[in-house]
């Protein structure tokens, strides 16, 4: 797309938006284009931009999101933060003056708990999502370049020439890179044997408690460090998308972190008042050859423990969304979802949103779902927070997109990790029923830590 013409364009539809809305505090705009080539590889390349602070793809669905800097912010915290984002978010769209085709969207995501968060998530809120200045959306064979500004801002007479500069330096193919721990002369820190024996503990009373009948499923996480080496943040993207086409990659910058992932995960979507779900527990890993891989796959359907930590997850979704979406359907058996290093039981659940109700909404009473807390939720989490030895902060909370008008999506943070210059913190998580053994679900964590090993350049 011609940077020129792009700034001309957007200019124009800026002034003449505030222009037919002058009570308006923001405008936000949009040009469309046809692809000529293949724009994502080329922007993640670019993506080293100080800039740059969300990334939201769908490689398979050939989707994507890719936004810099930040027109308004809504940030929740508590037991209602999702509320209090939603609220931020209706009342800045009062005062957005929209032109006919454009959307804003807002990009961010939810911590897993309301905090404080301690180390390593300190400058991490606990809701937040961003109106970004500057949109590139990706679908199909088309780029949208949107741009959200200020009402004043909009009307200056030197706004396409700032526009031009602002474009041509994230446009720069030799921008400075973003470097974070990994690649050549990193170091793994995968846990000693204290961390192992904490763990062996942790997984042996929760499945005793759950033997017990005090409840019925915990997830139990655990992380590892990488420290040192230097490896870009688009190579790291890169290599996710690359990697997993079949999983939603994600980014978010706070400060000098970087929140990355690639998750098979999706919380919920809602497009046109038709909302789409993901059950996904039970899990196991890809064989090494097809016979191994069906071999484990079989395994995984005939597991007694996969198929009830699986269904009570879809269970749980079913019963939760009651009264917010209608027309609910599902298959009666799970399917198998294969990433590359990775097989889940997994079950497409569909229905129509509610009238009056939003992605809000569901955000709201979906998370956190069993496949990251357990069974029953409330006392899920109080095992979690006794007997986990880290902050999960954002990981396995819900990351996407909102619009205004209720719809979005939303994925697990799962597969996920915490990236900085100085280091870069990995979590991975397994479900605990009565019949867990530590040793399995350790080694479970250890190839769910695989995709952000490989996307770092780190051996295990």
């Amino acid at each position: 797309m011609d940077i020129e013409y792009m700034a001309r364009a957007l200019a124009q539809q800026a002034g003449q938006v505030v222009r037919a809305h002058p009570n308006c505090r923001l405008a936000t705009v949009r040009l469309s284009r046809s692809l000529r080539e293949s724009w994502l590889p080329s922007a993640l390349v670019r993506s080293g931009v100080p800039e740059l602070e969300f990334v939201f793809v769908k490689p398979a669905a050939r989707f994507g999101l890719m936004a810099w800097g930040r027109a308004a912010t809504a940030r929740g915290a508590g037991a209602d933060r999702v509320d209090e984002v939603r609220a931020a978010v209706r009342e800045t769209a009062q005062v957005t003056a929209v032109a006919c085709d454009a959307q804003p969207r807002w990009l961010g995501g939810v911590a897993f708990t309301a905090g404080p968060h301690g180390h390593p998530w300190q400058e991490w809120p606990d809701a937040e999502l961003r109106l970004p200045r500057w949109l590139l959306e990706w679908s199909g064979d088309a780029v949208r370049v949107q741009l959200t500004l200020s009402a004043t801002e909009a009307v200056q007479p030197d706004l396409e020439r700032r526009l031009v500069e602002e474009a041509r330096r994230w446009r720069e193919d030799n921008a400075a890179q973003i470097l974070v721990a990994g690649g050549t002369g990193s170091r793994l820190w995968p846990g000693g044997q204290r961390e192992r024996a904490d763990w062996t503990q942790a997984v042996s009373q929760t499945a005793a408690d759950i033997r017990a009948g005090h409840y019925d499923k915990a997830v139990l996480a655990r992380s590892v460090r990488v420290t040192g080496g230097g490896v870009s943040l688009a190579e790291v993207i890169g290599r996710l998308v690359t990697l997993f086409p079949e999983a939603h990659v994600f980014a978010m910058r706070q400060g000098s972190q970087w929140f990355v992932g690639a998750t098979p995960e999706r919380l919920v979507s809602v497009s046109g008042g038709g909302v789409n779900m993901d059950g996904l527990a039970g899990s196991t890993a890809r064989g090494r050859t097809e016979e191994e891989d069906e071999r484990l796959a079989q395994e995984l359907r005939a597991s007694e423990k996969n198929r009830a930590e699986h269904r009570a997850v879809v269970d749980w979704i079913v019963e939760t969304i009651e009264g917010v979406v209608t027309d609910v359907t599902y298959p009666d058996h799970p399917q198998i979802r294969r990433l590359a290093n990775v097989q889940h039981l997994y079950t497409p659940i569909r229905g129509r949103l509610a009238k009056s109700a939003s992605v809000f909404d569901l955000l709201a009473r979906l998370h956190p779902t069993p496949a990251v807390a357990g069974v029953p939720r409330a006392r899920a989490l109080e095992v979690i927070a006794r007997r986990e030895t880290f902050y999960r902060g954002w990981y396995a909370g819900p990351i996407g997109w909102a619009t205004p008008n209720g719809d979005g999506e939303f994925a697990v943070a799962l597969r996920s990790g915490l990236l900085s210059a100085s280091e870069s913190v990995l979590f991975a998580g397994a479900g605990i029923m009565g019949d867990s053994h530590p040793d399995s679900e350790w080694a479970e964590t250890i190839w769910k830590f695989e995709p952000m090993l490989q996307a770092l350049g780190v051996s295990s």
